[in-house]
């Protein structure tokens, strides 16, 4: 399994300890319902997309549409993009739709990831 780099301080990797993940460095604390989520983050930033995309898909099942979830799934899915796929259209749309419902605190993280 990939090591999950803090998304935080960029300066270590997440260590689970009571049922969070936990950064040793700047000690922030992620739920660990937020492992998917973070891990497809971690595939992403890594290029690979395939693992990204399926564990940010079984984090949308477990959580629901979650706005950071979502975004990185069409961050993901505009990497294959093809006219015959998707919708270049459609593509914008979700990613506008997900940024503009992600709250302030990771708004600038997530945009930077695009």
């Amino acid at each position: 399994m990939i090591r999950i780099i803090c998304p935080k301080c960029k300066n270590a990797y997440l260590q689970k300890a009571d049922g969070n993940l936990t950064c040793p460095s700047c000690e922030a604390v992620f739920s660990e319902k937020d492992e998917n989520l973070l891990t497809g983050i971690q595939y992403y930033n890594e290029g690979d997309f395939e693992n990204a995309k399926d564990y940010l898909m079984k984090y949308i099942v477990q959580e629901g549409a979650e706005p950071r979830a979502m975004f990185v799934k069409a961050l993901c899915d505009a990497t294959e993009y093809d006219e015959d796929t998707y919708s270049l259209k459609g593509l914008y749309e979700k990613l506008a739709e997900s940024l503009a419902e992600i709250d302030d605190e990771w708004f600038v993280e997530y945009l930077g990831l695009a």
